[in-house]
């Protein structure tokens, strides 16, 4: 036999080292893409999750406001700002025979938090009397200008929702002809 006859059968060692380097850019490539798409989607998950859970809390709110009877500023709640300082600016009075019963929210830095307190006296209670702790959401990261708008008879609600990508809902509810001063 002669050398020619061994020159085209196999691979030389650089076509070898060639068709490594070519495969393993290709799985690297496919790797990535499906890293990236991977988290794109759970990136996309949060933020949806975020969205339905601030609609839920900002309709929440606002259906509470508007059937309820009155809306008295906080500031009518002795030590309420006080002991709650990150409050909504409001508190809500529904009256139903000799019950009178009062509902506020506020934000612990996480949460939103709902406290009531029903009463048969028509005095206004103290905060110290409000109980339950009923939490709205976890995941708000800003309450902004929520509250009550004295000027404009309207409460405003101005939520963020979110961490490393934040959404803001927001809603007015027109309280005219409802506000106790």
């Amino acid at each position: 036999m002669n050398a020619q006859d061994f020159s085209n059968d196999g691979f030389t060692l650089i076509e070898l080292i060639i068709s490594l380097a070519i495969i393993s850019i290709l799985v690297l490539g496919i790797y990535n893409l499906i890293f990236l798409s991977t988290n794109a989607m759970g990136i996309e998950d949060e933020a949806d999750d975020y969205l339905v859970s601030g609609t839920y809390v900002v309709e929440y709110i606002s259906d509470e406001i508007r059937s309820g009877d009155y809306i008295l500023p906080s500031y009518l709640i002795k030590n309420l700002d006080i002991t709650y300082p990150y409050n909504f600016k409001f508190v809500i009075l529904n009256k139903s025979d000799d019950i009178n019963e009062y509902i506020t929210y506020y934000y612990t830095g996480k949460e939103i938090v709902r406290i009531s307190h029903k009463t048969s006296s028509n005095n206004l209670p103290e905060i110290s009397k409000f109980d339950g702790y009923n939490k709205l959401d976890l995941g708000v990261s800003d309450i902004g200008d929520s509250g009550l708008n004295l000027d404009n008879n309207v409460v405003y609600l101005d939520l963020t929702f979110g961490d490393k990508t934040t959404f803001k809902v927001r809603s007015a509810v027109n309280v005219e002809n409802k506000i106790i001063r």
